[in-house]
């Protein structure tokens, strides 16, 4: 996948998998108003908690009742599934849905999931490593390669997913570390940007890399690990998106919230702040001067009133 220059910037919607989405229907309605809003994509988490790691079933039934809706995940976790496995559950999904399937996926890094499920939880170094491996065996079996592989980490012997020309997946791999972007950069179809990384054992995020510039590094770090697949796809995961005429007001409070400068919180493409036209012409300018072409909100933000018609207005300046 390349980069087109200067397309309308698009916007993608994550939301969680529990309960109260499942319950009533919910989920369903939820995948039928991102698709009315204009949402390109609805993601969906995955984590070992009440209601979690459902993701293919979300995915299946978001699918199933929408018609250009794409369905994917942000992110899977590498080591709750083999790469074969989940190569496989994709080729069916993008055949399934005629190719709206995006596979995000990253290394993990909540310790108590792992502690509660009985999974060793290796340093980030190795959990990075082994999701490095498990991105380039998937893409090559989702390309429809006959594939035989040895790693540190997976061993393949000769197996084929599908045929070569079938409905394509779209790879995103996301994060902050130079690691994980690198594997973006080397094996990802879009690089996904967050601005933090997670404390060791999960418990925290450490927010880094938060700014114009610091995004703009991080950038650069995919870009030269990508070499000649440059340029590619980058999607920015924005953490919190408030529509209002105060913005000054607005800013000065998150960035108390988050123990940030004012000044930082106002260049942060992770924090959009301001009218609609305002946030959508700051989302025309990352494009523009960074090659930012997407963005993923979430559906809802604890102690906020952010929910999925939160960038509708927004939608409408960009249409």
């Amino acid at each position: 996948m390349r980069r087109i220059e200067n397309v309308a910037i698009r916007i993608n919607l994550s939301a969680g998998f529990g309960q109260t989405q499942t319950n009533g229907g919910g989920w369903m309605q939820l995948a039928r108003a991102a698709e009315a809003i204009g949402y390109e994509s609805l993601l969906v988490a995955d984590h070992l908690t009440i209601g979690g790691s459902a993701a293919f079933t979300a995915m299946a039934s978001a699918a199933a009742v929408t018609e250009t809706l794409r369905v994917g995940t942000y992110v899977l976790n590498n080591d709750f599934r083999h790469p074969i496995t989940v190569a496989h559950e994709f080729a069916a999904l993008a055949d399934l849905s005629g190719g709206r399937a995006t596979l995000g996926i990253g290394a993990g890094h909540m310790k108590f999931e792992y502690d509660q499920a009985g999974f060793t939880f290796d340093p980030a170094g190795v959990r990075v490593q082994r999701m490095t491996e498990s991105v380039e065996i998937i893409s090559r079996l989702l390309d429809g390669e006959s594939l035989t592989f040895a790693g540190r980490h997976y061993t393949v012997a000769d197996h084929q997913v599908r045929e070569p020309g079938m409905a394509p997946v779209r790879v995103l791999v996301g994060g902050n570390g130079t690691k994980v972007l690198s594997a973006a950069g080397r094996f990802a179809d879009v690089i996904g940007c967050t601005g933090f990384t997670p404390s060791a054992d999960g418990s925290d995020s450490n927010i880094s890399h938060f700014t114009d510039v610091g995004l703009a590094e991080r950038i650069t770090v995919a870009r030269t690990a990508a070499g000649p697949r440059w340029p590619l796809p980058v999607d920015v995961l924005v953490q919190m998106v408030i529509v209002t005429d105060r913005a000054d007001v607005e800013v000065d409070r998150v960035a108390s919230r988050l123990a940030m400068p004012v000044e930082a919180v106002k260049s942060s493409p992770f924090v959009l702040i301001g009218s609609a036209p305002s946030i959508a012409e700051r989302l025309r300018e990352l494009n523009e001067r960074l090659g930012v072409t997407s963005i993923t909100v979430f559906a809802n933000r604890p102690q906020s009133n952010q929910t999925e018609r939160t960038m509708e207005p927004i939608l409408s300046e960009l249409a």
